[in-house]
């Protein structure tokens, strides 16, 4: 008898959270990281939240950050770069308008990496569908971090559809990013996230790009390539 995709993504979660000794998931409270939240939340209730904070989020975002964070008794840690935004903006203008890889570099991806340095097991809510460029997301991996370190990263609901998403969000009332009421389907920094089609990160940065990096700027650790400690995308050894 052919499994749900709820019952794979929770033996997932189960089985990672056995062999990780310091877990933390990175989450920006839309439905996917609220979902994953929610499966290690029925087996742990202490993993470390990272939230990555650029200066730009949507007011919304933070304010539904401090709901989920009160409601579900989180462990969130706020991520922030060394330059506050007001500083990045005096010495080097609007850098996410002029050279947003810079600026996503300098205000998400690098203190998000830096950030992962003590954790050995890192969860998102990443899935295939989200974007040509996450198709082949495994659903667990092993990245080089720049600091020389390996973690181990684990997306559990990388083989999710939408409907899977929506379903699985409706059955458990796991509560909704009010953006996303308001024709927004992919949120991020407010100067770089516009609407866009239903469950399309086409809003995202214009069109100019689809990703900030958090996910395809790392390169798989060779060493557990080689040795075999990496799992299929179907989640099997």
């Amino acid at each position: 008898m052919t499994r749900s995709p709820f019952e794979d993504a929770r033996r997932r979660v189960e089985d990672s959270l056995s062999h990780a000794e310091r877990p933390a998931i990175s989450c920006s409270f839309q439905p996917g990281g609220l979902v994953v939240l929610h499966l290690l939340g029925q087996r742990r209730r202490d993993v470390p939240v990272l939230f990555v904070d650029t200066g730009y989020h949507f007011q919304e975002t933070l304010e539904f950050k401090d709901e989920i964070t009160r409601l579900w008794s989180l462990d969130v840690r706020s991520v922030t770069t060394r330059q506050t935004m007001p500083s990045q903006q005096r010495y080097v203008g609007l850098l996410h308008r002029t050279n947003p890889d810079l600026c996503c570099e300098d205000r998400k991806t690098g203190p998000l990496f830096e950030a992962l340095r003590p954790y050995d097991t890192w969860f998102t809510g990443l899935r295939r569908e989200q974007a040509a460029t996450r198709r082949d997301t495994g659903v667990v991996e092993r990245r080089l971090l720049p600091s020389g370190a390996v973690v181990t990263k684990v997306n559990p609901i990388a083989d999710w559809t939408s409907a899977d998403l929506e379903s699985y969000t409706e059955m458990n009332d796991i509560p909704v990013h009010p953006l996303l009421r308001q024709g927004y389907s992919s949120i991020g920094c407010a100067p770089c996230t516009a609407r866009a089609d239903t469950g399309s990160r086409d809003g995202r940065w214009g069109g100019v790009k689809t990703e900030c990096g958090l996910h395809t700027s790392l390169e798989p650790d060779s060493v557990g390539l080689v040795s075999g400690t990496v799992r299929r995308p179907d989640g099997t050894d």
